[in-house]
């Protein structure tokens, strides 16, 4: 007890405020209140926003104080993001005010974490990503149970057709999927790195709320990055140079192993992306998403030079409206739309730099490809971009590296 303590207390001996500061912003970069389900203004003084303007106040505060400040490629690429949207979204494509902040505080959630994070010991950034995981994983719970308690269907029903989803958090439950799925994933990151059992039932608490939400992009997200994992590590099993000496027997036992997984693997997936490539195409939802594939191509052909550079502006119309399409979510499709050729490209190289800096991070940017192709707002990023930098931040302290801060 007295050592648990002790090790607490050391979390707060370096840099105490930037720790609490940093702690209190990634706590809260889920929880977000919908005061009506058609949004709000006041949405701006939700918990998550409440928090970001006080990390963001600190880190001003921080870099007067210290003059100097390491910018990495994928952070000032980040700036550029956030320069592109103000300018372009305020004063050529007028876009809606409260997409254009979500869109930025998101984003800067990454580049905040870029500044803080680098000011803390490993130590310090687990605490705070096992606070976020649990934090989160109690508020997600409580908007589960009164999900479930309010809905007025059969849960078949709610999983397998469109319904309204009623939740605490978002006025679309939906959104609260994309959330668990970031989650679920930071969590299945830190046991693979940590290797300590208690992250298993975490993992599975929060598999069963992404389930909750009725989201089939969620349950897809989580599968395909499942076996997409199984997948990497056979391939890493049997191509691996052996360092040292293995006995004769042990060998063949491990690559039979290796090669029976992989051929598993892929005849599950196979089998899983049939599945669902065959339930998809007998969906209204998933046509709609294809027309509007072909909506996007169509506008973009067909757009004056500004709307084909800059776009027509966040939330200023879907593409479905250019044509007889029906409504559905499709964020690639929009987003293509909304910030032009020049803001996609800008912000796909935001992302790749991200990827290229910490391979790690891939098991991020599957669940996101996916709700890339699904439901996914512009205010709905916090917690993306939150998992991005804290997962690649922890890549930076090789197990050596950790052993010393535990040792010492």
């Amino acid at each position: 007890m007295l050592k648990t303590l002790k090790n607490t207390a050391f979390l707060f001996e370096n840099y105490s405020v930037t720790f609490i500061v940093t702690l209190l912003f990634y706590m809260n970069c889920g929880f977000y209140i919908s005061f009506s389900l058609t949004g709000s203004a006041l949405s701006a003084i939700c918990p998550q926003y409440v928090f970001f303007y006080v990390a963001f106040v600190y880190t001003l505060f921080l870099l007067i104080k210290d003059k100097t400040v390491k910018i990495s490629l994928p952070m000032a690429i980040g700036i550029l993001v956030v320069l592109y949207i103000f300018i372009t979204q305020f004063f050529v494509c007028g876009g809606r005010p409260i997409a254009i902040l979500g869109s930025v505080v998101s984003i800067s959630f990454y580049l905040l974490g870029g500044v803080l994070l680098p000011k803390l010991g490993y130590n310090q950034v687990k605490f705070i990503t096992i606070c976020a995981i649990i934090y989160n994983l109690i508020l997600f719970s409580i908007d589960t149970m009164y999900k479930l308690v309010h809905c007025g269907f059969n849960i078949i029903y709610m999983f397998f057709y469109y319904r309204v989803k009623s939740s605490l958090l978002y006025p679309d439950a939906n959104a609260a999927g994309v959330q668990i799925t970031f989650f679920t994933v930071l969590t299945y990151y830190m046991y693979k790195r940590e290797r300590e059992f208690w992250y298993i039932p975490v993992i599975i608490a929060y598999i069963f709320l992404a389930f909750c939400t009725f989201s089939r992009a969620a349950v897809i997200a989580l599968i395909l990055m499942f076996v997409f994992d199984v997948f990497l590590g056979s391939i890493k099993t049997i191509f691996e140079k052996v360092k040292q000496k293995i006995s004769y027997y042990v060998v063949p036992v491990k690559k039979i192993i290796s090669y029976s997984v992989l051929c598993g693997t892929i005849f599950g997936a196979v089998f899983i992306i049939l599945f669902i490539i065959v339930y998809l195409l007998s969906d209204q939802s998933f046509a709609t998403k294809l027309a509007l594939f072909n909506d996007a191509l169509n506008f973009l052909s067909s757009a004056n030079g500004q709307d084909l550079l800059f776009g027509i502006g966040f939330n200023n119309g879907r593409i479905g409206e250019f044509s007889n399409s029906e409504y559905a979510h499709a964020y690639l499709t929009t987003y293509v739309c909304e910030t032009g050729i020049l803001g996609f490209t800008i912000i796909t190289s935001f992302l790749i730099s991200i990827f290229l800096r910490c391979k790690t991070t891939i098991y991020v940017f599957i669940p996101f490809l996916i709700f890339a192709f699904a439901y996914l707002g512009h205010t709905h990023l916090h917690v993306f971009y939150s998992v991005l930098a804290l997962i690649e931040y922890s890549e930076t302290y090789k197990p050596q590296q950790k052993l010393k801060q535990l040792e010492g």
